[in-house]
């Protein structure tokens, strides 16, 4: 069906296998097994200490198990930066309650966005540095 009301739910996104991550003797994380699929909205729920922040380190690619497997549209992803986990649409927010005022979390969410990679580039004869969209155009002195 190619109705754009409807989400194929067939297609997985995220296929975690049998994760294990310790620190040291305390194990974080033991046999931890999961799938995604296209067009879910999961919920990691659990007390206090039973693994749900190491889970999402995990699937941000902050963590790197030492055991098991986490896929990403069907290729098996090790250790890769957090810069390119954002690229494919892989975000993690941290435990902070500073919301902005007078809004919802919706609308707090909403603000998110991931913007074009940037890179410094030399200014001028001055020696300053200058933030500069990658790509594109732009004029001015570099150096």
């Amino acid at each position: 069906m190619n109705d754009p009301k409807f989400i194929d739910r067939s297609e997985v996104m995220m296929n975690i296998k049998d994760i294990n991550l310790s620190f040291g003797g305390l194990k974080a994380l033991s046999g931890v097994s999961l799938k995604i699929n296209k067009g879910e909205i999961l919920a990691i729920i659990g007390p206090n200490g039973a693994g749900k922040s190491s889970m999402l380190n995990v699937i941000s690619g902050i963590y790197v198990p030492q055991e098991g497997e986490v896929e990403w549209k069907g290729k098996l992803r090790k250790k890769i930066a957090p810069h390119d986990i954002a690229r494919m649409g892989i975000a993690r927010t941290f435990q902070n309650i500073a919301l902005f005022k007078g809004m919802s979390a919706l609308e707090n969410l909403s603000l998110i966005h991931i913007s074009e990679p940037t890179r410094p580039e030399r200014i001028g004869g001055g020696g300053g540095w200058v933030r500069k969209k990658s790509g594109g155009g732009g004029g001015g002195g570099g150096g």
